[in-house]
């Protein structure tokens, strides 16, 4: 996930949906204060998990393409 400078905080309440924007750099928090997702220019990735090889397990969905798509990938989670 990216560099918290150029991204805005925004607190998600649970069970209530929340527009995505193609434009939007955020930061989407849960109401427990912990960075859950980021919005980066229609491309939304969602932490899943995290995995004891220094891994975490990520969904990356992408309003930009046609049709939307979704996957899960691997990234090496920051020490």
């Amino acid at each position: 996930m990216g560099s918290t400078k150029v991204f805005n905080r925004t607190t998600l309440p649970f069970d209530r949906p929340v527009p995505i924007s193609k434009s939007a750099r955020e930061h989407l928090v849960n109401s427990f204060g912990y960075v859950r997702a980021e919005m980066d220019g229609g491309i939304v990735e969602v932490q899943v998990k995290k995995h004891k090889n220094k891994q975490r397990e990520l969904v990356r969905i992408n309003i930009n393409v046609t049709p939307p798509t979704i996957e899960f990938v691997m990234e090496d989670s920051p020490s």
